[in-house]
C-alpha cells in the first residue's frame, strides 16, 4: 500500500498518518519495520502517529540506531509544526539517550541538532543529554 501512496503523495498523507499501527506491529522484522516506516512517516508529513510507542522505537534503535532515528526525527519535528504540539519527553528521553550513545557521528549530529531544537520550543528536559557529564558525554 506504501508504493501506492508514494504514487500521489500529496493525497496520502491522512492514510499514511493512519498507517502507523502497521508500523508497530511486532510481526515484521526490524529491517521491514524501519523500512516501512520511514517510508510512511515521510508520506505522512510528520504527523505521523506513534501511539506512544517509543519503548518499540528504543528496541528498533537497538538494532539500527541510524534507521530508527530518521524515523523518530520525522515523527518529532512533524510534532513541533503541529497547531497543539505535545512531546513525550520521558518516553523519548531513552530513545535519545541511545541514539547519542550509539549511532553514526551524522546521527549523532542530528540528534543532538534536534534535541536544541525541542530545546528552543520549550522541551528543555533532554538538555542534560547534551552535557559533558550526562548520558550522551558531549556538549555541542
Amino acid at each position: 500500500r506504501i508504493s501506492e501512496l508514494e504514487k500521489e503523495p500529496d493525497a496520502a498523507v491522512e492514510e499514511a498518518k493512519e498507517l502507523g499501527w502497521l508500523f508497530l506491529t511486532p510481526h515484521l522484522p526490524d529491517a521491514d519495520r524501519i523500512r516501512l516506516g520511514l517510508k510512511t512517516a515521510r508520506l505522512a508529513q510528520g504527523q505521523f502517529q506513534m501511539y506512544s510507542r517509543w519503548e518499540d522505537m528504543l528496541s528498533l534503535a537497538q538494532a539500527d540506531p541510524d534507521g530508527s532515528y530518521l524515523i523518530a526525527e520525522e515523527v518529532l519535528v512533524g510534532g513541533l509544526q503541529a497547531d497543539y504540539p505535545h512531546v513525550p519527553v520521558e518516553d523519548v528521553r531513552p530513545f535519545l539517550a541511545h541514539i547519542l550513545a550509539t549511532g553514526a557521528a551524522d546521527t549523532r549530529d542530528r540528534a543532538r541538532r534536534l534535541i536544541n531544537r525541542l530545546g528552543e520550543r520549550g522541551y528543555r528536559q533532554l538538555k542534560d543529554l547534551l552535557d559533558e557529564n550526562g548520558p550522551a558525554g558531549r556538549r555541542i
